[in-house]
């Protein structure tokens, strides 16, 4: 019997369209060997597309977006819209890139 993941795309986008709304802002950290595959990268894109923070290339460089990359010359963001870290140095770096995201 296939089983299906707990990922609900359209109510998780839906709570960071909400939050927006009232004038918050989402940070979008896929965490996990399991955030870089199947549904997930579609899902965890929507929701920083929505959120705020989506990762960006300002300069409309592949070298700004490293592994999020290439850039998108139009829209200045990554390909890789959110955040992603796999194992816990992973994370250190995102979350120290992050406190300094204006």
């Amino acid at each position: 019997m296939a089983t299906k993941g707990c990922l609900d795309r359209y109510a998780s986008v839906a709570a960071v369209m909400e939050l927006r709304n009232k004038g918050i802002k989402t940070v979008v950290v896929g965490f996990g060997a399991e955030t870089v595959s199947g549904d997930a990268p579609e899902t965890l894109n929507a929701m920083a597309d929505e959120g705020g923070f989506a990762v960006s290339c300002p300069n409309g460089t592949d070298q700004e977006c490293r592994a999020n990359g290439p850039c998108s010359a139009a829209t200045r963001l990554c390909t890789k819209k959110y955040y992603q870290a796999t194992n816990q140095a992973e994370l250190e770096a995102v979350l120290g890139a992050i406190f300094f995201v204006p």
